[in-house]
Order: structure tokens, then sequence, then C-alpha cells
């Protein structure tokens, strides 16, 4: 998921924070800060340290990663990249139908 805003990476921990079954509270302690400062973090509007970031992100199994902005552009966390080459059932479907289109 491509991010751009604090909202935006307030969103994504939200989800993930729902996703890990874990409480408000649990998630504070785990990360080593305050539940007020979690709750600032999760609403949206506040700015927040990095270091506050990477462990509240390390403890809901989330890692950062910074990519040339170029690079990010091709990202789609829902694409599946089209294989380089052909599979040998692939193959096999393609010969399969070309002797079925063929006249005989």
């Amino acid at each position: 998921m491509l991010m751009n805003s604090l909202r935006e990476l307030s969103a994504l921990l939200r989800q993930a924070l729902a996703a890990s079954q874990l409480s408000q509270e649990a998630l504070s302690a785990q990360a080593g800060i305050t539940r007020r400062t979690l709750r600032l973090m999760l609403d949206g509007e506040h700015d927040f340290k990095l270091t506050t970031l990477f462990a509240v992100a390390d403890k809901l199994g989330l890692q950062l990663l910074m990519l040339p902005r170029g690079a990010a552009a091709g990202l789609d966390a829902g694409a599946t990249p089209a294989p380089m080459v052909t599979s040998l059932i692939e193959a096999s479907q393609a010969q399969l139908r070309a002797r079925r289109e063929r006249p005989e």
C-alpha cells in the first residue's frame, strides 16, 4: 500500500491493529508508548516520532520500506505479475487449442 499522508498511515495502523486482535492498551504496552500516544497516532491528525512508528509497526508485524518514487509507482498490492516464462501446462493447453482450431 502506497501512503502519502498521516491519515493513510493511521488507517493502515488501525487495520493492522484490528487484524492483530490486540487491544490498544496491549499494543501501547508492548510498543513502550502511552495509550494517549497510540490514540493520537491512530487518529491520523497528529504527527509522531519515527521511532514511535517503528515500535508500533514492529508489534503489529509490519515493516517500513522506502523506495524511489518511480519504483513505488509500479507497486500494486493486488496485482499479480504475468509469468515471464510459459509453464508446461500453458504450452500444452496452447497446443491443444491450436489442434482443435486446425481444419482437418
